[in-house]
């Protein structure tokens, strides 16, 4: 009984209006991504269908339930201004990972990238709006009004068609909803490992000290040498 609650719960819902969803991406210096895809159900919608919050949230969650185990998602689920949320999040995911996706799989056929040892760069080929449509089986959990996925780099971006920018951190969006007509999301990164960079300076001087200590014993042992000598002359 509380199955066939949740299904027609989450059909109503669907009908008036699908989710708007924030796809946050870190996108990390060895190209491994961090995930977070947080859904939100708005407040007005819900409560047409006189269903609360929380009702919301766990039918959010029961759809999402493949899903969830499939891609090794942690949730967390949150009430704001009376809104229903859920987020979605996994870390260390992969280009394959992240092309496999079903939210990605929804909106673009593939992705390409090419890399060299000064660039990397990714392009996703072809898009398909049909994740926009309400009558999506509502069992795969992706029918959305609007998707903003975010990026956010730690390398130098030299390329990119994202349709927002925040220089200051470093972050590109690029925007769907039912009236975009074609999409593709592209950008060419410095492909400058910071980290290894970094280390490899560590090691440096960690070098330099070890070898100025050595020198610095060295130059004691032949003075105490040299002291010795003179002393029993």
């Amino acid at each position: 009984m509380r199955k066939i609650k949740i299904f027609i719960m989450l059909f109503m819902i669907l009908i008036l209006s699908g989710c708007t969803v924030e796809y946050n991406i870190d996108f990390k210096i060895n190209h491994k991504m961090n995930e977070e895809i947080i859904i939100t159900e708005k407040k007005e919608f819900f409560d047409k269908v006189n269903y609360s919050a929380s009702e919301v949230v766990e039918g959010k969650l029961y759809s999402y339930d493949n899903i969830i185990r499939k891609n090794k998602f942690s949730t967390k689920t949150n009430i704001k201004d009376g809104n229903a949320e859920v987020t979605l999040s996994s870390n260390n995911k992969s280009v394959n990972e992240f092309a496999s996706f079903v939210l990605f799989q929804n909106l673009f056929i593939g992705v390409k990238v090419d890399e060299n040892k000064e660039t990397y760069s990714l392009t996703t080929t072809g898009y398909n709006n049909d994740i926009f449509v309400d009558s999506e089986d509502i069992s795969d959990g992706v029918s959305v009004d609007k998707i903003n996925i975010n990026i956010k780099f730690e390398n130098k971006v030299l390329e990119t068609n994202a349709d927002k920018v925040d220089k200051k951190n470093n972050i590109y969006t690029w925007t769907v909803d039912k009236d975009t007509k074609d999409k593709s999301i592209y950008f060419k990164l410095e492909n400058v490992d910071k980290q290894k960079t970094k280390n490899n300076k560590k090691e440096n001087i960690q070098f330099d000290f070890k070898k100025i200590v050595m020198i610095g014993i060295i130059l004691i042992i032949i003075v105490g040498i040299i002291y010795l000598s003179k002393k029993n002359n």
